[in-house]
């Protein structure tokens, strides 16, 4: 008898951008940065993260936060991207230090 919270589906249609992060939080197991955790029509556009950038949310057990599809461009993340749960994600013109996991379809242009 599991209670998960609804983690990234209830964040659609919300976007962010111009901005740079300096977040240094320490989510869950070490996972530490900026926490973009969305489901579809959430693009993060023209953003710089100093860190890392987290694209889940880890809750417990094996949930993880149910993140599906979003959109980043045009961004710098001098740390690595760890996309977690993340499925079907798209990244056009931006520098990431680095990529770790993701579930399918994660594509780069």
């Amino acid at each position: 008898d599991s209670q998960f919270s609804i983690g990234a589906l209830d964040t659609f249609w919300r976007s962010a951008e111009n901005f740079r992060s300096t977040s240094n939080y320490n989510w869950f197991g070490g996972s530490y940065g900026m926490l973009w955790a969305v489901s579809q029509a959430a693009p993060l556009r023209r953003v710089h993260v100093d860190t890392n950038l987290v694209l889940f949310q880890y809750e417990s057990g094996d949930a993880a936060g149910f993140a599906s599809g979003g959109y980043m461009s045009n961004s710098v993340v001098e740390g690595q991207v760890t996309s977690g749960s993340q499925q079907q994600w798209f990244t056009r013109n931006s520098k990431v230090g680095g990529w770790l996991q993701g579930v399918w379809n994660m594509v780069f242009v």
